[in-house]
């Protein structure tokens, strides 16, 4: 099911709420939306597709059995999320 603009309402949301946002809280909080959270420099290199509450936010796209980056919101089945440095 394709990333919505309202789970990204709900992703900002929930970002801004929780100081310290942990990916059960996130998941929770998408109806169970997969959530994986990684260090910035993890992602280094890599344009966000957002950047919500001081969190870069990336399109995951885990239809393969390697989840992998996306900029499609229609190919999008989740979120990676990383505090910005």
């Amino acid at each position: 099911m394709p990333i919505t603009l309202v789970e990204l309402d709900m992703l900002a949301a929930a970002l801004a709420a929780t100081p310290r946002a942990t990916p059960p809280g996130l998941r929770a909080a998408l109806g169970g939306r997969p959530v994986i959270m990684l260090a910035a420099e993890d992602l280094d290199g890599e344009t966000p597709f957002s950047v919500l509450a001081g969190y870069e936010v990336h399109l995951m796209d885990g239809s393969a059995h390697c989840p992998q980056l996306t900029r499609d919101p229609a190919q999008a089945t989740g979120f990676i999320v990383a505090r910005q440095a």
